[in-house]
């Protein structure tokens, strides 16, 4: 199978990512071997679609769903949506590799996943860069390691990873 173009997958969502939110995201989805998204979201967890090939990429699409419906209705401005949005993409770009199931894994991928934003950018993290981090950091909420800081767009970005979880919510975002 060829390899998929990220770029083209998150086309939609890419769209209302600001100047800055592209480029980040850019820059770490070319970090990470594309088959990140061909594995399975969770073998446990997740709907049967994201225990299947490609669930990463069906969970992910789905968390981003989730995050445009709440950010319609809290009514996030331009920037905020832009953050949650590129947040939402990155969520789970560290949860893969052989132990992907361990409780170990699924504890400390989003600290792995902030590390991985702070190294792409060296130096001091603008503010906007920092709150995508920290929401990626927080999407687990209280299965996290450390205690969430508990931003509203980390709240919202967690909200919408436990719903798309839920294997009895079926997510359309196609």
């Amino acid at each position: 199978m060829e390899e998929l173009d990220l770029r083209e997958v998150f086309k939609k969502e890419i769209v209302c990512l600001t100047k800055e939110h592209r480029q980040l995201l850019y820059k770490v989805l070319d970090s990470v071997p594309s088959k990140v998204w061909e594995r399975p979201a969770s073998t446990r967890y997740h709907s049967e679609k994201d225990k299947a090939e490609y669930g990463m990429l069906n969970h992910t699409k789905s968390v981003v769903r989730i995050c445009n419906i709440l950010s319609d209705t809290y009514n996030l401005n331009t920037e905020e949506n832009s953050i949650l949005i590129t947040a939402a993409i990155l969520h789970d770009i560290c949860k893969y590799g052989k132990e992907v199931e361990s409780p170990k894994i699924l504890t400390i991928h989003p600290y792995l996943a902030g590390e991985l934003i702070r190294k792409l950018y060296t130096g001091k993290l603008e503010e906007n860069i920092e709150q995508v981090t920290v929401a990626v950091e927080d999407h687990m909420g209280r299965w996290s390691t450390k205690r969430p800081r508990g931003t509203p767009l980390g709240t919202l970005l967690h909200t919408a990873d436990m719903v798309a979880s839920n294997p009895n919510v079926t997510v359309e975002w196609k």
